[in-house]
């Protein structure tokens, strides 16, 4: 009994150090895009925030789908899928232009983005895990 426990526990270990390599890919696309945008060219905060928000999007459906998660789904299962990230993508993107704001109050914009990005990550793990990649 003990041997099928070891190859779950690794398959999950294996699983969130592959999440945490794409979220960092994500992270950094999103982050230095946000970066860019309101640093260089000047966007207004929540501009910045949204566009990047989505470039980051990108990296990390993509990356969840075809490698943390594995694409074990029927083509019309895939568009289920994008559409469950997408919903969520937006109800992150209210939430993450809120959280920057708020945070932006207190601490350097730099800060705020990513303290807002790492919070967003660590719940968007449970929730790929039991609702969209399942």
């Amino acid at each position: 009994m003990k041997i099928p426990d070891s190859v779950e526990l690794i398959k999950v270990n294996k699983r969130v150090i592959k999440y945490v390599f794409s979220g960092i890919m994500a992270f950094a696309t999103e982050y230095v895009s946000f970066i860019i945008l309101f640093y260089f060219f000047h966007f207004h905060l929540t501009i910045a925030n949204v566009i990047s928000f989505f470039a980051g999007f990108t990296v990390s459906f993509l990356l969840n789908r075809n490698w943390v998660f594995g694409d074990v789904s029927k083509n019309g299962d895939r568009t289920r899928q994008l559409l469950k990230y997408f919903i969520l993508a937006l109800i992150n993107v209210v939430i993450s232009s809120i959280l920057i704001n708020l945070f932006s109050i207190f601490i350097v914009v730099f800060l705020s983005k990513l303290i807002t990005v790492c919070t967003i990550a660590v719940w968007n793990y449970f929730i790929y895990k039991k609702f969209i990649f399942k």
